[in-house]
């Protein structure tokens, strides 16, 4: 029997769109990729902004550990939540240099003159790296974010990030529970990095005890931090690489195969392989598996990606790799691969995501880190003589469990072809990019 018009739905007066908006769904733990501003991508589900994430916390007090800030950016962040900004907190390092030229001292900007600002001198080619974000909501629970992008809008609109949440749970008593490892790890990582700065006590301590109330023991992913200074070889056993080496012994040392280094840019290495890379990085980060170069892949964009960013050259600001130093360790090379993120839709907006991933020999993740950590010596420690040194601030976290990974570049990856050139920002590019313009340093 035919259906009638009526039967079919046609023909009936239109029905009125239900005025009911979509459930603002509640953060869940894990990786998210940030929202980019793009004509090209219609739709980006499951990405979020800074300024989605504030709205969905609602924070009445804020610190923020950062590289480097954009007033514009933080009151953006905090345009659905206003009074979240009678609250805030920004540790920064500035170069000692300026801190010491700059009469009267360095302060909050008039714009946002309520920010309590901590700032940390650094010496030459050190940098308070990490990018941490806690936010204290009108419940008492603690939220935290840990990313890959300073408090900057070029990068987070433009570029491709990454960030990790978590929240936690309130507990009774003030004391860190014994299997608690998150917070023993980001107590341990907050105290032996700040507990000489000025301010600390103000500013910092009242955060290390307001963590030390709550409760994460439902976090199993872990932190990997790196803390300035000179270290002999017990306190280097508790940062860097070998804290990524310790985390795989405890889950039973999985085969891995394949390690990839996914970075924004690329730092003294070592005149050859042996002098930090292959003995240091790769051999900790595979906890002794892999002791060459054989099976190692370094993601870094070629000149041809860079020319087809979004913004073209003018984005290769996020990618300081230079000459100076590509010329004297012309053996990673052969390890490098191309930007590619195809699937996730982000090959044209480059990479400011630090990320490094472990495959078993079937390809598949055996853990994922994303973080401050970009591939150099200052940020994962290195040794001379018989002492350690780290130059940096940085934290990052490390998953590894599968199903709550969010590889932010296409697998397998894209190795350098002859042609291609590791993109460096000191040289002078006269092919033309997608906006028709052409590259020279210092322009």
């Amino acid at each position: 029997m035919k259906r009638s018009i009526n039967d079919a739905g046609e023909g009936q007066p239109p029905k009125r769109k239900s005025s009911i908006q979509p459930k603002d769904e509640p953060l869940k733990q894990g990786l998210y990729l940030s929202k980019v501003i793009s004509k090209s991508i219609a739709r980006q589900p499951g990405c979020l902004s800074m300024r989605d994430v504030v709205k969905k916390i609602r924070p009445v007090k804020t610190i923020f550990f950062t590289f480097q800030w954009e007033v514009a950016f933080v009151k953006d962040m905090f345009a659905d939540v206003p009074n979240g900004l009678d609250d805030i907190s920004v540790v920064e390092g500035i170069p000692e240099s300026l801190v010491r030229n700059t009469p009267g001292g360095i302060t909050a900007p008039p714009q946002l003159p309520q920010v309590k600002h901590v700032i940390i001198p650094m010496k030459a080619y050190a940098s308070h790296h990490c990018k941490l974000n806690v936010f204290l909501d009108a419940k008492n629970v603690l939220h935290l974010i840990i990313a890959t992008g300073n408090l900057y809008s070029e990068e987070w609109d433009n570029f491709t990030q990454l960030f990790y949440y978590c929240n936690s749970e309130v507990k009774e008593t003030n004391t860190v529970q014994e299997n608690d490892h998150f917070i023993h790890d980001l107590d341990t990582y907050l105290t032996n990095a700040y507990r000489n700065i000025y301010k600390y006590e103000e500013i910092i301590l009242p955060w290390i005890k307001l963590l030390r109330k709550t409760n994460f023991t439902h976090i199993k992913d872990r932190l990997v931090f790196s803390i300035p200074g000179t270290k002999n070889d017990f306190a280097m056993s508790n940062m860097g690489t070998a804290l990524v080496s310790r985390y795989l012994e405890e889950n039973g040392n999985p085969k891995i195969d394949r390690l990839i280094a996914q970075v924004s840019s690329i730092g003294s290495l070592g005149g050859t392989p042996g002098d930090w890379l292959t003995p240091h990085f790769v051999k900790n980060m595979t906890n002794g598996q892999m002791t060459n170069l054989e099976n190692f892949s370094i993601i870094y964009p070629s000149v041809d990606d860079v020319r087809e960013f979004v913004g073209g050259y003018k984005s290769s600001f996020i990618l300081p790799y230079s000459d100076s130093i590509h010329s004297k360790q012309t053996y990673i090379v052969p390890l490098l691969c191309r930007w590619k993120a195809d699937k996730i839709k982000r090959s044209r907006h480059g990479p400011h995501v630090k990320s490094y991933t472990a495959l078993d020999p079937e390809g598949s993740p055996i853990y994922q880190y994303i973080g401050s950590h970009n591939l150099s010596k200052a940020a994962w420690g290195y040794k001379r003589g018989r002492a350690w040194f780290m130059l940096n601030f940085e934290l990052g976290i490390l998953v590894m469990d599968k199903s709550r990974m969010l590889i932010n570049h296409d697998l397998p990856v894209t190795p350098y072809q002859i042609n291609d050139i590791p993109w460096r920002r000191d040289m002078e590019w006269l092919e033309k990019d997608c906006t028709g313009n052409v590259y020279s340093f210092g322009d």
